[in-house]
C-alpha cells in the first residue's frame, strides 16, 4: 500500500551500499498479506533488493475467507494465492515463506486440504518453503469464541506431518531442492513462552530496534500502540536518542533468568508494577 516508500528507502540503501560496501550484509524483507503483490510489484521489489516475503494463509479457501477479510467483508484467498502462483511462474530471484496458520477450527483442513495444495503448486520450486505454526491467543478473534488454539501436541504433531509430506514431495521431485526441518517436541509452538523454552525474542536483545516511518524507535513490531514500547527516536544527526530506563524494561528477562521474559518480554513490560520496573539489568552492562 505505500509501495513509493519501500522504493525510496531501498534506493536510499542503495545509494549507502555504493558509499559504504560492508552493507551488504544488509537484507531486505517482508512479511506481507500479499494481496497487491502482483509480479509487477514483485519485480520492481526484487529489483530494489526485496528478496524475502512471508505471506499468510489460514488453510484452504472456506477457511482462509473467515478470518482474513477486506474491509468489506469479501474474502482474500483467491488473490493472494493467484499472485502466488503468478510469482511461481517468473524466474526472479526471490525466496517465500507461506506461513500456515494452524488452530483448532481449521487444524485438520490445513493438514490435509491445503497441505495438498501447496505440494502440488509449490512443491517442486525451491523459492517456496511452508511454515506451518498454531496460532497464539492475543485477543481479537479470540474474544468472540469464534477461534480457539490447538493443544500443545496436536499442533506440533500437524506441523510435523506437513513439513514432513511436503518435504518428501520435494525430495522426489528434485533432490537438489533444500527443504526444511521438521519440528520435534521439544520445538515450541509458536516459539512457547513456557519455562523450558530456549525461544529468545528479538525484542529482548540490546540489538535489536524497530524504526517506524517517523524516526520513532520501538522494540515490538507487534505492539505499536503500547506507550513503553516507545523507546525513543532517530536525531537529525542519525543519533539514537534512548529512553534508557524504557529499554532495560525489555531486556529484563536476562537479569531475570526467566525464558518466558525473553520469550515475550512484552508480558512483563505490560503488565510489571511500576515500584519493580527498574529492577532490571543496567544497560551500562550490556
Amino acid at each position: 500500500m505505500a509501495l513509493e516508500v519501500v522504493e525510496e528507502i531501498e534506493l536510499f540503501r542503495k545509494k549507502m551500499l555504493e558509499k559504504f560496501p560492508a552493507m551488504f550484509r544488509v537484507r531486505s524483507g517482508m512479511t506481507t498479506n500479499g494481496y497487491l503483490l502482483t509480479p509487477d510489484v514483485l519485480a520492481r521489489l526484487v529489483d530494489l533488493g526485496v528478496k524475502d516475503f512471508q505471506i499468510t494463509l489460514d488453510g484452504p479457501p472456506d477457511h482462509h475467507n473467515k478470518t482474513r477479510l477486506r474491509a468489506d467483508g469479501a474474502g482474500t484467498y483467491d488473490v493472494i494465492f493467484g499472485n502466488l502462483i503468478s510469482a511461481s511462474e517468473t524466474n526472479l530471484d526471490f525466496n517465500i515463506d507461506i506461513r500456515m496458520h494452524l488452530h483448532s477450527s481449521n487444524i485438520n483442513a490445513v493438514q490435509s486440504e491445503l497441505t495438498d495444495i501447496l505440494i502440488k503448486n509449490f512443491a517442486h520450486d525451491g523459492r517456496f518453503k511452508l511454515h506451518p505454526r498454531s496460532i497464539a491467543d492475543y485477543g481479537g478473534a479470540f474474544n468472540d469464541g469464534h477461534v480457539k488454539t490447538t493443544n500443545y501436541i496436536n499442533g506440533i504433531d500437524a506441523m510435523s506431518l506437513i513439513l514432513h509430506r511436503f518435504n518428501s514431495a520435494r525430495k522426489s521431485l528434485n533432490k537438489e531442492i533444500s527443504v526444511l526441518s521438521e519440528p520435534s517436541l521439544l520445538d515450541a509452538v509458536n516459539h512457547s513462552s513456557s519455562e523450558g523454552s530456549g525461544f529468545v525474542c528479538y525484542a529482548a536483545a540490546s540489538n535489536s530496534f524497530g524504526i517506524r516511518a517517523d524516526g520513532s524507535l520501538v522494540k515490538c513490531t507487534t505492539a505499536l500502540d503500547e506507550d513503553n514500547n516507545k523507546i525513543g527516536h532517530i536525531k537529525e544527526t542519525g543519533e539514537l536518542d534512548i529512553n534508557q530506563e524504557l529499554i532495560k524494561l525489555w531486556m529484563g528477562g536476562f537479569a531475570a533468568g526467566k525464558n518466558s521474559q525473553l520469550a515475550c518480554p512484552l508480558y512483563v513490560v505490560k503488565t510489571l508494577p511500576k515500584k519493580n520496573q527498574h529492577k532490571t539489568i543496567p544497560i551500562s552492562a550490556i
